[in-house]
């Protein structure tokens, strides 16, 4: 269309130029004819510049869209099933908040019944694709293109889809349809500026489109005829007029009589603004062959100049965003020759980007198949994997791959974003390696140790299961608490975690048996895989309670025994007194006066009661024992007599003496003792 309007712009001109010379008809007619030949070419290059400019542009719109979009996953109800980290930054929005929206909740007005119609369609239909703006939490308004896709997920129909922010696109396009506009608005208006020189005259010749192209009129210049010099200092650019003179002399002294030239410059418009044209001119020479004219269009390109200007800024930003980048980028054809790499491939690698470009993916990737695993990679993309690079000095590295394609020219080509994962993989294998040693350090622990996330178990050592008689799959995943404790325990433990508590408490478990023991718990809070899980250490304490049990036994007997000693002490005393009273008595009263054998008993008893307290006092400690022959079979004897006296009548007491028996030394009262504790153990058992 541009072609045909400016060929009738042309052909209005040249109508204008046979009026004035009909002799000359045949001769403009050629010219004519080859001036719109020209001129049709001319146009048809720079619209192929235009677009090839423009196909550059979107090289780099598709480069930095590649860069990981958003992605999303839902069923017909519209619930999300799955999301990039990136929804969430540019919705704005927390997962959690993300889980609870609908899809189409993002969108508002028109958008938001356009898109809802278009995930009708994906469902229906299989695949479709929108333009829309994305709105986030804060009100932001995001131009992008989203796509969908129907699918099946565990027997699901579901729509799964990418968004590409296209606002670099958006912005290219309106600036074109400005470009666009103002360009359609110049042919329309017959804005080219048609010309003729006159060599022999020295005499420039324009027309009124001409003049528009400058912002004037002849009017103001004063006619449609202008010397070279007045031209040139009215219109051309200072420091383009030699550049415009050499062309001209060119034209002037050339012997081909199909001369044509094309020329760009900078000019002056009548307001002192600072525009560029582009001029194509041709040559018109007499029967000698001298030129005696030339003529030719001046096209405004100051809009596209600005364009191209813009356009080359652009690039060099979007250049400049894939150079620093954190990941090693490059641009592979099918066959995986590297097409493209940015300076962080060159450095991760070792190779220098001659070298890269000269080379394909087989030469770095140790294990890649550049045909057959382009022939899988292709249909699945994007995608994302793990794999290794070989470094130019033959060292082997990790990376984690990011593939997705984009149009370099005329084909589709893949991009691949490669980010050296060495130090998280030392830092996983130390971790690992961490993890060992502590879950060694909770197998030879004592405590039996347990993590849990509000009562379901995650992970236990050994010690854990021993102590409650269960295997790790009969645990791991269930509520333990009322498993494990008596109910009163149960309802303690849940009290502790309700209020975050991590004091130590008391309880009683229960093992698999049925049977209770009882524990010691501790607990603390600690971070796991994102979440606060509880840390509980288990300590069976029954060893101790039977130690705390003894112990307390142990106290009363030692209480009884100083009330007792207490007590044989005072009694003791009391004993002395009928002791010497009964001898006093005996001193006056002879054998055979009445008295005398009831005297000779009350002295034997108090003798025998004052045995006795020595043994309390001896048991008590408030005596030292004394060492002193003794006759076993006696001391039976008379620990027999006292025994029928303290134990209960079902008790026989028999004694099986051997007469043969030797005297031994001891502490009487000791041995006293000794026998006593073994006939009341005798007794309880």
């Amino acid at each position: 269309l541009i072609g045909g309007l400016l060929a009738t712009a042309l052909a209005t001109g040249y109508f204008v130029l046979i009026q004035r010379s009909a002799a000359r008809s045949q001769e403009f007619a050629a010219i004519q004819t080859r001036a719109k030949q020209e001129l049709e070419k001319e146009i048809s290059e720079r619209k192929l510049a235009e677009q090839t400019l423009l196909t550059e542009k979107k090289i780099s719109d598709e480069t930095l869209n590649s860069l990981p979009g958003i992605f999303y996953l839902f069923d017909e109800k519209g619930r999300l099933l799955r999301w990039n980290k990136n929804f969430e930054l540019v919705s704005g929005y927390s997962s959690h908040e993300v889980s609870e929206r609908n899809p189409v909740d993002y969108f508002q007005s028109e958008d938001k019944r356009r898109v809802s119609e278009e995930v009708r369609r994906v469902f229906s239909e299989g695949e479709s694709s929108i333009e829309a703006e994305l709105v986030s939490k804060d009100g932001t308004k995001t131009p992008y293109f989203f796509t969908g896709k129907r699918m099946l997920l565990d027997g699901k129909i579901c729509l799964v889809g990418m968004g590409i922010d296209i606002t670099a696109r958006k912005e290219a396009e309106e600036a074109l349809r400005t470009s666009e506009a103002q360009l359609a608005s110049a042919v329309e208006m017959a804005h080219l500026g048609h010309w003729e020189f006159d060599v022999v005259k020295n005499e420039f010749m324009f027309n009124d489109q001409f003049y528009k192209l400058f912002r004037t009129t002849a009017e103001q210049v004063g006619g449609y005829k202008m010397s070279p010099e007045d031209y040139a200092h009215r219109f051309v650019h200072p420091d383009d007029i030699s550049v415009v003179s050499d062309e001209t002399r060119k034209a002037i002294e050339t012997d081909d009589p199909y001369f044509s030239r094309d020329l760009e410059h900078r000019i002056v418009y009548a307001d002192g603004e600072i525009g560029h044209i582009s001029v194509r001119f041709f040559v018109v020479k007499d029967e000698r062959g001298n030129t005696i004219k030339t003529y030719g269009v001046n096209q405004d390109i100051t809009e596209r100049k600005k364009i191209e200007e813009a356009l080359r800024r652009s690039e060099e930003r979007f250049r400049s965003l894939i150079e620093q980048a954190p990941d090693a980028i490059c641009v592979n054809d099918y066959e995986g020759r590297f097409l493209q790499v940015n300076e962080l491939a060159c450095t991760s690698l070792g190779y220098t980007r001659e070298e890269l470009l000269s080379m394909s993916v087989n030469d770095v990737h140790p294990d890649f198949d550049s045909r057959g695993d382009h022939d899988i990679f292709w249909p699945n993309l994007p995608a994302t994997f793990e794999a290794r690079h070989r470094r130019k000095d033959g060292s082997i590295f990790p990376v984690e791959i990011r593939l997705g394609s984009i149009d370099y020219g005329d084909s589709e080509v893949m991009l691949a974003m490669a980010r050296d994962i060495t130090e998280r993989k030392l830092a996983e294998q130390a971790l690992q390696e961490s993890e060992a040693k502590y879950r060694q350090l909770a197998n030879v622990a004592f405590e039996g140790i347990a993590f849990h996330d509000n009562g379901a178990i995650l992970q236990a050592n050994d010690q854990f299961y021993e102590m409650f008689g269960y295997k790790p799959e009969e645990l791991i995943g269930d509520q333990f608490i009322d498993k494990l404790t008596t109910p009163e325990s149960a309802a303690l433990a849940r009290e502790k975690i309700e209020s975050g508590s991590t004091d130590l408490y008391e309880a009683v478990g229960v093992r698999k048996d049925g049977s209770e023991f009882p524990i010691e718990v501790r607990a603390t809070y600690m971070e796991s895989g994102g979440r606060r899980i509880r840390a509980v250490a288990i300590r069976d304490v029954s060893d101790r309670k039977e130690m705390e049990k003894r112990l307390l036994e142990s106290q009363k007997m030692e209480a009884v025994g100083t009330l007792a000693g207490g007590i044989a002490h005072d009694f003791n005393n009391l004993l002395q007194v009928i002791h010497g009273y009964s001898d006093m008595g005996l001193l006056y009263i002879g054998k055979n006066q009445s008295g005398y054998k009831e005297l000779v008993e009350i002295k034997k008893a108090a003798k025998s009661a004052a045995e006795l307290t020595q043994g309390l006092l001896t048991y008590s400690r408030r005596i030292e024992g004394k060492l002193r022959p003794v006759n076993v079979n006696k001391e039976l004897k008379q620990i027999s007599k006292m025994l029928e006296r303290t134990i209960p009548k079902m008790i026989a007491i028999e004694l099986n003496l051997d007469r043969n028996l030797w005297v031994v030394k001891a502490d009487p009262a000791q041995l006293h003792q000794t026998l006593m504790n073994l006939a009341v153990n005798a007794r309880d058992a």
